[in-house]
């Protein structure tokens, strides 16, 4: 029987986003500030301990759920526990934007975090124990001043929620394999699009293919006219459609992405049925005269969703092969989409993805849904252009800065 793995957190996600784009609102489905938001756990957990003898803190909880011949076990750890005639269970939630959180939960009663909190109660009564309230616990990253938010939980009405949400992950997952499938044909299909290597291309194709096969790091250095891109790309694209994984390729400059569009290109006319997306810096390519990612500011944020499952953009997108900024700009245009956000939707689809170093080595810039967790970056091949570029980009990088995004809306500045 098929079986995947899902945290709570994730279990409880949108199966497909709907309505704005918000980037004010990222803290919806991402984890808090990591350092910042374990401290003040744990202090919490250990105040609300010496408040409550009986208070469980960080108990496991798991559960195989089952929908035709699909499992999916389901695991997570409660924060907070405190047992009695009716029992309370709380999450903690820290963030830099209290009010824009607790703005939003009001909003939104399906709110991820709330769902989450319903599905530790959920699985709690799955084991004949008493139905607890459930409550949010947000607090504040700045002056660590908390806010407690009851969440309404009905057991019957959640039971009906679980069974379409996992009936909407079974569907996927038989999706998710069809596409894996007809990655692996492409790949045994998969021949060098050319009539022969250049001379010493040939040794280069068997250093990168030996060193994917050995999980290896390899550093290259050869003549520009050799076809290294060709060289590094072709025997990537092998492992990858192979092992179902996908390829970044990193440049210093968008300049370069067309080399390697060019070879996508040139497999597809070859006869081969390989994707490619070419990413490129929101403020390069917002066609507002401001970066401001808000459904009352931005007419492309605003209802983005919604326009994007109407259209047929990801189709087209997939379709064309090769995707690079220009088409994605054109079809932004035409149905009045973030060509950014585009890109990155398109970006799941992709065998190869075209872009800065950023986007997967920035700590401020990665992408999240690719490099969030050991479990994701295993699914990554990197090939990265001119890497003598990367020791100067590592020192922008690291070195300290104050991050206007970090600063709370609900304080005023003179400067």
């Amino acid at each position: 029987m098929p079986r995947i793995t899902r945290s709570v957190r994730d279990f409880v996600l949108p199966l497909e986003p709907s309505g704005s784009l918000d980037a004010s609102l990222s803290f919806q489905l991402e984890e808090d500030a990591a350092a910042l938001g374990i401290r003040l756990h744990t202090k919490v957990q250990k105040r609300l301990a010496q408040e409550h003898a009986e208070l469980q803190s960080e108990r496991t909880v798991l559960r195989t759920l089952e929908h035709d011949d699909f499992e999916c076990l389901v695991r997570g750890r409660v924060d907070v526990l405190i047992p009695g005639v009716v029992p309370i269970l709380e999450e903690i939630k820290t963030t830099f934007q209290p009010q824009g959180l607790l703005r939003a939960l009001e909003a939104n009663p399906f709110h991820p975090f709330a769902q989450q909190v319903r599905m530790y109660a959920w699985l709690l009564i799955q084991t004949s124990e008493t139905a607890p309230t459930c409550r949010l616990r947000v607090i504040s990253l700045l002056d660590e001043i908390e806010t407690v938010v009851e969440v309404p939980f009905d057991a019957e009405a959640f039971s009906v929620w679980v069974e379409a949400q996992l009936q909407g992950l079974h569907r996927q997952h038989l999706e998710a394999v069809a596409r894996a499938a007809e990655r692996t044909a492409t790949g045994l299909g998969l021949h060098f699009p050319f009539d022969a290597p250049r001379p010493g291309q040939e040794r280069l194709l068997a250093l990168v293919e030996e060193s994917l096969n050995d999980q290896a790091r390899l550093l290259v250095q050869a003549p520009t006219g050799l076809g290294k891109t060709a060289a590094v790309l072709y025997p990537g694209l092998q492992k990858t459609l192979a092992d179902d994984l996908r390829v970044f390729y990193l440049t210093p400059r968008n300049s370069q992405h067309s080399v390697a569009e060019a070879f996508v290109r040139r497999l597809r006319e070859a006869g081969h049925p390989v994707r490619s997306i070419t990413l490129r810096a929101k403020e390069r390519i917002c066609p507002q005269a401001e970066v401001h990612c808000h459904p009352d500011v931005c007419p492309r944020a605003k209802g983005y969703y919604d326009r994007l499952k109407e259209s047929c953009a990801l189709a087209r997108l997939a379709e064309a092969g090769c995707a690079d900024s220009e088409l994605i700009q054109e079809l932004a245009d035409e149905f009045n989409l973030c060509p950014f956000e585009l890109s990155l939707d398109a970006s799941r689809h992709a065998d190869v993805i075209i872009g800065d170093y950023n986007y997967a080595l920035s700590p401020s810039a990665t992408l999240v849904r690719f490099f969030g967790d050991e479990a994701a970056q295993a699914k990554n091949i990197l090939l990265i252009d001119e890497a003598h570029n990367l020791p100067n980009r590592a020192t922008a990088w690291f070195s300290p800065a104050l991050e206007v995004a970090q600063l709370s809306p609900d304080f005023a500045f003179d400067l």
